[in-house]
């Protein structure tokens, strides 16, 4: 399999369009099999600028907080998703 080729996919599918869910669930859940949560966080930083109420941009920061093992970080997160998608 072809991490890098992957990994270009799910950014030029994102830059194409950015609300789409499926290139963003796939880029940060290869991240966190990657053991690169950091990279996935900073993705769904920058995408929390350019869509600030998609839910599933929380959703998956706190995907990410656990691994991170910050279980706060992640519930705060988990909460501003069901806030934003009730």
């Amino acid at each position: 399999r072809d991490d890098a080729a992957a990994e270009r996919a799910y950014r030029r599918a994102l830059d194409l369009q950015p609300d789409a869910v499926e290139p963003l669930q796939a880029f940060v859940r290869q991240q966190l099999r990657l053991g690169r949560p950091e990279v996935a966080a900073a993705e769904l930083a920058r995408l929390q600028q350019r869509l600030p109420t998609n839910a599933m941009v929380p959703k998956l920061a706190g995907e990410v907080e656990v691994v991170r093992g910050r279980h706060e970080a992640a519930a705060a997160a988990f909460d501003e998703a069901a806030r934003r998608a009730p």
